[in-house]
């Protein structure tokens, strides 16, 4: 799986990165936010595709943003969810 990293220090630097999904952890956790907000989350272990001059100086204190593509159809027709209903009894 490949997958954008979107890291910023601060809102006004952002630097976007390009890797690979090696692993993803078997198991999720539950960590409260400092808002008090339960979060699920899971490890996983990337391979970065940038160069490595772009990921080199990564340290400690870094926020990362994941998008992680599992699937993508180009011809897919997208509807926001409002705009669904369901009709009759059909399950499948």
């Amino acid at each position: 799986m490949r997958l954008q990293l979107l890291l910023s220090r601060t809102h006004r630097r952002r630097n976007l990165l390009l890797g690979r999904v090696r692993r993803i952890e078997p198991w999720g956790f539950t960590k409260v936010s400092a808002l008090g907000v339960e979060e699920q989350r899971v490890n996983i272990l990337v391979d970065f595709l940038s160069p490595r001059e772009q990921w080199a100086l990564l340290s400690e204190g870094y926020r990362l943003d994941a998008h992680i593509r599992t699937y993508r159809n180009d011809n897919a027709l997208r509807l926001p969810s409002g705009a669904l209903f369901r009709a009759g009894d059909h399950t499948g």
